[in-house]
């Protein structure tokens, strides 16, 4: 496996251009019990979401070695995921593993 840090990858994701709102969740996949990145991710209004997509995934490959899924929310989604109202701490990286 590979050793990521996690406080590079919420800084670049932070600052990424085009990116409103993210959210990851790490878990097991299930065939074959490799980890799994699922990245979610609000994206600016009128951005083309397909090169977006590209985008993150080669700078993600190339900057940590990890190849995310990602889905794509709505602002409002993401922001009820991340539990702005209903915690402490706004819950960026999940680890379900």
């Amino acid at each position: 496996g590979t050793l990521v840090d996690f406080n590079a990858v919420h800084a670049f994701l932070s600052s990424f251009p085009s990116i409103v709102e993210w959210q990851i969740i790490l878990q097991k996949k299930m065939q074959h019990g490799l980890d799994e990145v699922l990245l979610f991710v609000a994206i600016e209004k009128g951005k083309n979401k397909t090169y977006i997509q590209k985008e993150i995934i080669r700078e993600m490959r190339s900057r940590f070695n990890i190849t995310p899924t990602i889905i794509i929310k709505k602002k409002a989604e993401l922001v009820e995921m991340l539990g702005f109202d209903t915690k402490l701490k706004q819950e960026r990286i999940i680890d379900k593993r």
